[in-house]
């Protein structure tokens, strides 16, 4: 720790992670090179229990959620090809490490991993930065299903990370996707020795050089496996190992005889993921993407009964640049809906009557959707611990989320000044109506929250290249603490 920490001061300074929020992935363009970064950053907030927002939300829970500090990031990414020729094999890999120096200092590891690629396919093991599902994962609010708000999980996964043409297709149709097997985190505060297992596939078709072109495709997340205090076998009522059916697991099959009503009525193990559609339009001017992303978590997708619910956006990019004084280069306009879940009406034996799907809650895995203790998908369903300070009739048992019925709407803004200073801002209004189990304790209007940020960055050439950065954070509403806050950082780029 103490090696880390000295290297760090001693190579330089760095620049924050809230204006990064995709996988560092070597492409074409990097694969010559090794890269290495070491950043530093401080940051302050008015309420000493909790940081902005979006100060600290989608930053693969780097950033704490309180306690004002700073902290210190090394990083390294980069490949080796095996042989001679470029287009072949190559070994790829990247680390990173964070000390948060706060009040309940931290070391972190985002992201570790090694693999082996060829082309668009690729085999890794580790931790790995990653997003899912069709959206903007810079300015957007976050994918429904895995937003970046958390850390990455340990798994191993093969996949076809850039769209590849479909054979005979003449590259009119192409496709990506991955499957994966890993584990959720240790000490859970419900369940224990917790599988993961994922898996996407998405399809894009038209004209490479056309002016349209339609995606559509899927994802699915299932936590699996490990012991539940929640889960009852009718064979034996002290049993608390949850089935180790994989492949029930990876087609949602439902669980057989001697299973208990939950995995008998429902699938085995907790199963949650988005149905995409996507257009995107490309004008000399600018280009635009109109995406959606449908939720489901049980039955009542099957039967459209929760068809209200899900994420819609679209992303306007310009084209040209005009190096103005003031210049908006980036847009993102996004509105989620979880409200609805089917209904308020609920049936454990006919999902035609399914109803309140409960998002990222599960009956046996009752710490959720999470991953140390943050929600791995949209950071707008939020953990039960961040609204302790709300009182005891906002609690809701030991269910990982009090708060999955929710509306957001969602600004995000890229650009520059003067051509020297990028300039990023997102602002989110939000009404969070509880769950259905808490009605009647939440107001019927649901909690008011705004939350925004606002950063800039400049390069420089100091020190032979050095990013700075700064952005400053409020929140106000009912749902979080009344606060503001900023955070300063400094990145210096090496490259080998």
């Amino acid at each position: 720790m103490n090696i880390i920490l000295r290297l760090a001061f001693a190579v330089g300074a760095f620049a924050p992670t809230f204006l990064q929020a995709q996988s560092r992935t070597p492409d074409e363009t990097s694969v010559k090179n090794d890269s290495a970064f070491v950043e530093a950053f401080g940051i302050g907030a008015s309420h000493t229990d909790w940081t902005p927002f979006w100060l600290q939300a989608n930053q693969w829970g780097t950033i704490p959620k309180s306690g004002n500090g700073g902290g210190l990031r090394i990083g390294w990414a980069g490949t080796r090809h095996l042989g001679s020729e470029p287009a072949g094999w190559r070994l790829t890999g990247g680390v990173e490490a964070l000390e948060t120096i706060t009040n309940e200092a931290k070391f972190l590891l985002p992201e570790a991993y090694g693999g082996i690629r060829k082309g668009n396919l690729e085999l890794w093991a580790g931790r790995k930065k990653q997003q899912v599902g069709l959206g903007d994962s810079t300015l957007g609010m976050g994918a429904y299903a895995m937003s970046g708000n958390a850390m990455p999980p340990l798994k191993v996964q093969i996949g076809v990370y850039e769209y590849t043409g479909v054979p005979f297709t003449n590259n009119w149709l192409q496709f990506m996707g991955f499957y994966s097997d890993g584990l959720m985190d240790r000490n859970r505060e419900v369940t224990s020795n917790l599988r993961l297992h994922q898996k996407q596939l998405y399809l894009r078709a038209g004209n490479p050089a056309g002016w349209l072109r339609l995606y559509a495709g899927m994802n699915h997340q299932a936590q699996w496996g490990g012991q539940s205090p929640y889960f009852r076998n009718d064979e034996d009522l002290t049993d608390k190992q949850m089935p180790k059916k994989y492949l029930d697991v990876v087609f949602g099959i439902k669980g057989g005889a001697g299973q208990d009503l939950h995995d008998s009525t429902n699938r085995i193990g907790n199963h949650l993921g988005s149905v995409d559609l996507g257009m995107e339009i490309k004008t000399y001017e600018a280009d635009f993407f109109f995406y959606r992303q449908s939720i489901y978590e049980d039955g009542s997708f099957a039967y459209l009964r929760n068809i209200a619910d899900g994420l819609n956006g679209v992303r306007i990019r310009k084209n040209t640049v005009y190096g103005a004084p003031f210049e908006i280069h980036e847009g993102v306009f996004e509105f989620l809906y979880t409200k609805h879940q089917g209904g308020s009406a609920f049936s454990a034996t006919d999902p035609r009557l399914g109803g309140r799907s409960n998002y990222f809650n599960n009956y046996q895995v009752r710490d959720g959707w999470s991953y140390l203790q943050r929600t791995i998908g949209t950071p707008f369903i939020t953990p039960g611990s961040d609204t302790r300070h709300l009182g005891q009739r906002y609690v809701y048992g030991d269910s990982f989320t009090n708060n999955n019925r929710v509306w957001v709407a969602h600004v995000g803004l890229k650009g520059a000044i003067f051509n020297a200073l990028t300039w990023t801002t997102k602002i989110s209004y939000s009404r969070n109506f509880g769950v259905y189990d808490l009605e009647g304790r939440w107001p019927a209007e649901g909690l008011s929250q705004w939350s925004g940020m606002i950063s800039l960055k400049r390069s420089t050439d100091w020190l032979g290249g050095l990013t700075i950065s700064g952005a400053f954070g409020m929140d106000y509403g009912d749902l979080y603490p009344v606060t503001y806050g900023g955070m300063l950082s400094l990145r210096k780029h090496l490259f080998f």
